[in-house]
């Protein structure tokens, strides 16, 4: 079962929730789980890879790259430049994971993290 763009949207919402501390991480997987109709460990997946980005560390379980795409615009929109260096850095560090173990290239997520690096030099 894919996600949609709305359950991405809010999975966004609830992971800023979690980084702000007006929720744990267990928590707003289980409300995405529960009024979202996410798996609740597809629901906590979003909330960390968001939290490992805006701390600029590597995430392991892999976003589709119209989550990926919608968060890093989010932190951008919401944290300013310097979380979205953070965000790109997390991007970059789990292409390379992704590729290392799975023997394949992320062409579009590559995609992604250079045009978003180009908006970044432009801010």
């Amino acid at each position: 079962m894919s996600v949609s763009p709305e359950q991405i949207h809010k999975a966004f919402e609830y992971a800023k929730k979690t980084y702000a501390n007006e929720m744990s991480a267990s928590e707003a997987a289980k409300y995405l789980a529960n009024h979202y109709k996410l798996k609740e460990s597809t629901a906590y997946a979003f909330v960390y890879a968001f939290l490992k980005m805006m701390s600029g560390q590597v995430y392991k379980r892999g976003l589709s790259v119209y989550a990926t795409n919608y968060f890093l615009e989010g932190i951008s929109a919401d944290f300013g430049a310097d979380k979205l260096q953070n965000a790109l850095s997390a991007l970059m560090q789990h292409i390379i994971y992704y590729e290392d173990g799975h023997k394949t290239n992320m062409h579009k997520l590559r995609g992604v993290h250079r045009s978003l690096t180009k908006e970044i030099a432009s801010m």
